[in-house]
């Protein structure tokens, strides 16, 4: 939850606490207006220096649930067997 909650109240600290020093975040954004998508990626430090900067923390509280169920099923590591 620190990934989460850490994004939407712009808390530094509590963001980078959550995520792995090498991680690779990729996300292809869609352009509503023109159609057009875009792969973006970003590394720890800067998704730590993006919440500093505030992060999700302007995100409407109704988009923040629905992002959030997403993202935990995107950050959940696999179930061991």
């Amino acid at each position: 939850m620190d990934y989460i909650e850490g994004w939407y109240e712009g808390d530094a600290a509590r963001m980078e606490s959550a995520l792995y020093p090498e991680l690779a975040k990729r996300m292809i954004f869609t352009d509503p207006k023109t159609g057009h998508s875009q792969f973006n990626h970003m590394g720890a430090m800067q998704l730590v220096q993006n919440t500093r900067r505030g992060g999700g923390s302007k995100t409407p509280k109704e988009q923040q649930r629905k992002r959030s169920r997403f993202s935990i099923a995107l950050i959940m590591p696999p179930l061991s067997r």
